[in-house]
């Protein structure tokens, strides 16, 4: 993991073995930005699910006892269905952050772009570990070389090199030029 700001910082000072040692100990305190981002989306899904929950109970309240019976087997099959329908949604979101972190760690210079060239139908999760990708990486290497920092790069590992007519409105932050 390039940390640029902490070159910035140190300057002359700066080795890949300050980069790693730094990296190990940030991982010890903090939480991964995928991770965070998984779970803040697991947490949002589950606080709709609750809201949700919440007005089936208020419907429920107002059923006659023979009605009950059938309005609960509806519910319950409508929660199945939501409960699996959430876990496939949860499996994609966690597979999405650890294939952007991949991304990341190979150094993908515009991570987005990159994961569309992807055929994500041959990526799984298996745990923590992306299947199918590596092939793909490597393919993109060789094929698309723009699409990740490289040393022997005019620009790599810091600011990219201006585009264009210096006199012209420079393009949006994440714009990418084919």
């Amino acid at each position: 993991m390039a940390l640029d700001w902490l070159k910035t910082i140190l300057g002359d000072a700066y080795s890949e073995d300050t980069d790693k040692k730094v990296s190990e100990e940030i991982g010890k305190g903090f939480v991964a930005r995928a991770d965070f981002n998984a779970l803040n989306e697991t947490k949002k899904s589950l606080d709709g699910q609750i809201g949700e929950r919440d007005k089936q109970l208020d419907e429920l309240k107002k059923v006659d006892a023979a009605g009950l019976q059938a309005e609960i087997a509806r519910l319950q099959g409508e929660n199945t269905k939501a409960k699996s329908d959430f876990d496939v949604q949860l499996k994609g979101i966690k597979l999405k952050a650890a294939l952007e972190a991949r991304l990341a760690r190979e150094k993908a210079v515009d991570v987005t772009a990159v994961s569309a060239l992807l055929d994500h139908s041959k990526i799984s999760l298996d745990g923590d570990n992306l299947i199918g990708i590596d092939d793909q990486i490597k393919a993109l290497r060789d094929s698309k070389k723009w699409a990740f920092e490289s040393s022997d790069v005019p620009g790599a590992g810091g600011n990219p090199p201006p585009r264009g007519d210096p006199g012209k409105t420079p393009l949006p932050k994440g714009t990418v030029i084919f």
